[in-house]
């Protein structure tokens, strides 16, 4: 019998985007989608249902432009940085119906299921006990998949602007080329 591959994707679309001048989960593609719901596709096409995405500032704005087969999990300490988005959204997984959780941040618009699917297909053995993570150049990347066997570990280690670090240093590394992160404006980006 095959071993299940029950993934549970998670969009980082809580912060307010200082940098940017505007929450990035508010921001649109070319195509008039908004950055939130496309990360939220790219997970849902590469396999993970359920898709939760952090809200946390403008979060209902966030929220309401979020496919149907995603849902909006509010973060209500969002201002503290990554580490309580992921810390929430690690929270609610549902650890008997998912083998491991696949996170993505909402500012990494180059990333495509093709990517995921690599880097979920890295871990050779069990998902629940695997670690994986894209890199470039050998500099830590996403997508992220961590085991449902460590998340326990992984909310431990998120705090401030980081998440799990030291459990991730075990992680297997994949090479998936540059995914760039955008933090800033630049001519290609459209605000709603």
């Amino acid at each position: 019998m095959a071993e299940s591959r029950r993934l549970t994707g998670i969009v980082l679309a809580a912060g307010a985007g200082v940098r940017m001048g505007m929450p990035k989960g508010l921001l649109v593609t070319q195509y008039g989608q908004s950055w939130a719901a496309r990360a939220a596709t790219v997970l849902h096409v590469a396999g993970c249902d359920p898709v939760l995405v952090t809200v946390g500032a403008s979060g209902a704005e966030v929220a309401a432009t979020l496919p149907g087969d995603a849902t909006a999990v509010p973060v209500s300490d969002w201002s503290e940085g990554l580490g309580a988005s992921l810390r929430t959204a690690l929270g609610t997984v549902d650890r008997d119906a998912s083998d491991a959780v696949v996170i993505i941040p909402v500012d990494v618009p180059d990333l495509a299921a093709v990517d995921v699917a690599t880097v979920v297909a890295a871990i050779a053995g069990p998902l629940r006990t695997g670690l994986a993570r894209a890199v470039h150049d050998g500099q830590p990347g996403h997508p992220v998949v961590i085991g449902a066997d460590h998340l326990d570990r992984a909310i431990a280690e998120c705090a401030g602007e980081h998440g799990p670090r030291a459990l991730l240093r075990e992680a297997v590394c994949v090479e998936i080329g540059p995914r760039p992160d955008i933090d800033t404006p630049c001519p290609d980006i459209k605000a709603p």
